[in-house]
């Protein structure tokens, strides 16, 4: 099969068309709302050049819900709107490459400020300034957190390693003559703020943006997760940046709840308020919404009229577009093996000194691509993707969505009244010791009654089958 711009899209996980998704109006509002706020309010201020300080957005939405789509069109949006006289420019920032280093803060700046000597426009003499800036303020980090791990290897040590001579030998890497603020790395971290103001002035003018977009955020430990956004307030506050960062909003809940003691009364929403400006949520698509991008490509073109295997993904996925486009792979693949399993299958029947035994050997390691085996295949799929503790509970028990099935029905659930069964099973869990945990996931339990009857598991062997080729196309 030959892949169109569509199937592409759905098998490297991109975003697919913008507009479909409206991404194009999100994009266009932001960049103008942005730019607006962060021009002077009257001709005395433009005249003056006087700035309030960096602007940043907040594009919050859980895994997969195109947070980095948005972005990248914001991107694009921004810089044509450059002129010969504001200067737009942009600089991309993936916080996931760096989450494992010493410093998160100082790759961030690090990157800034390395595009913006790049740019062969500025004046040599601003450059060298910029690039010794640079170098200053990383030295200066690395130099502070020696000296932290200095005094913590002499607390922990009681004097065993003598931390004055890795002191001397951190010295002999510059020379303080020739850069004064290497003898006090704490106030030109103090005052780097004007250094990097001058800087991003230098790069796009008075008049002109700096757009910086902060990616993969939510990837990161939340503690450096924290660590960024706090850089944003203490050292780039007063430049003329926008700042456009993509978080899932529960990372930045955890880190603050993890940071600061709950009797301090300091809440992720307090937080956020403090640092982002404009909020901008991306919730999970509408189902049809999805449904008619995914539908382009002739991955899905079969599955068209497939009403009830689409509600089962949705249902699923929560329509969440990065999920649906790992099963339709995934799906897809299952269906090709099927395809070229069979079609072997059916060469071998051909050979005639096979035996009519060896034959109704073959004949039973065919594979029934019908209804009621995609359904199969479908519901074990979407449970390996979205909820894997629970199929690795099925490979040691494949009757468990039976016997949750019955306890919903024995508490109370129907076909038209689900939630009711749910609330009791959820409310009298500790009757099921058998799968108690998972009753705290009710998009879990709704997912397994609701399509219970469709594609159902009848024995051991059967799942077998299906769990063997669930696990060759998904990750465990």
């Amino acid at each position: 099969m030959s892949f169109n711009q569509a199937d592409r899209n759905i098998i490297r996980g991109g975003p697919g068309s913008s507009s479909q998704l409206n991404y194009d109006i999100y994009a266009e509002l932001l960049c103008d709302m942005a730019i607006k706020a962060t021009q002077p309010l009257d001709q005395q201020n433009q005249n003056s050049h006087h700035k309030e300080g960096a602007f940043t957005i907040g594009i919050f939405g859980s895994w997969g819900s195109g947070k980095t789509s948005l972005m990248a069109r914001m991107k694009g949006d921004f810089e044509k709107l450059a002129t010969q006289n504001q200067k737009y420019k942009t600089v991309w920032f993936n916080a996931w490459k760096y989450d494992d280093k010493l410093d998160i803060k100082n790759a961030l700046i690090q990157t800034i400020l390395s595009q913006i000597c790049e740019d062969k426009t500025i004046a040599l003499e601003d450059r060298k300034n910029i690039r010794k800036a640079a170098l200053t303020y990383s030295v200066c980090a690395i130099k502070l957190a020696g000296i932290l791990a200095r005094g913590y290897v002499n607390a922990q040590t009681a004097g065993f390693i003598n931390t004055q001579a890795i002191a001397k030998q951190f010295e002999m890497v510059v020379n303080p003559d020739e850069n004064p603020h290497l003898i006090n790395p704490y106030q030109f971290i103090n005052n780097f703020e004007n250094v990097f103001k001058n800087a991003v002035q230098s790069y796009v003018g008075n008049d002109g943006r700096l757009m910086i977009f902060i990616d993969d955020l939510d990837r990161c430990l939340p503690e450096n997760a924290l660590s960024v956004l706090e850089c944003l307030k203490l050292h780039l506050d007063q430049s003329n940046c926008i700042f456009v960062i993509g978080i899932d909003k529960r990372i930045i809940e955890q880190a603050v709840g993890q940071r600061y003691p709950k009797e301090l009364g300091i809440t992720g929403r307090e937080y956020i308020e403090k640092i982002i400006n404009l909020n901008f949520f991306l919730s999970d698509k509408d189902q049809e919404e999805v449904k008619k991008r995914l539908l382009q490509g002739d991955l899905t073109f079969e599955y068209n009229n497939a009403d009830q295997i689409w509600g089962m993904v949705a249902k699923a996925t929560n329509s969440n577009i990065r999920k649906m486009q790992q099963f339709i792979t995934a799906f897809y693949m299952i269906q090709e093996i099927v395809k070229k399993h069979n079609s072997t299958l059916a060469n071998k029947l051909e050979e005639k000194r096979l035996t009519t035994e060896e034959k109704s050997i073959i004949e039973k390691t065919k594979i029934d691509w019908n209804t009621d085996n995609k359904y199969k295949f479908c519901k074990i799929i979407l449970l390996q993707l979205n909820f894997p503790e629970f199929y690795d509970r099925l490979a040691n028990n494949h009757k468990l969505m039976d016997q949750i099935y019955t306890a919903w029905k024995s508490k109370g659930g129907t076909d038209n009244d689900i939630d009711n069964g749910i609330d009791n099973l959820i409310k009298f869990k500790d009757e099921y010791p058998i799968f108690a945990q998972f009753l705290e996931d009710r998009n879990l339990i709704d997912f397994i009654v609701t399509y219970y009857k469709d594609g159902k598991i009848k024995n051991s062997d059967d799942w077998k089958v299906i769990q063997k080729l669930s696990q060759s196309v998904t990750y465990m």
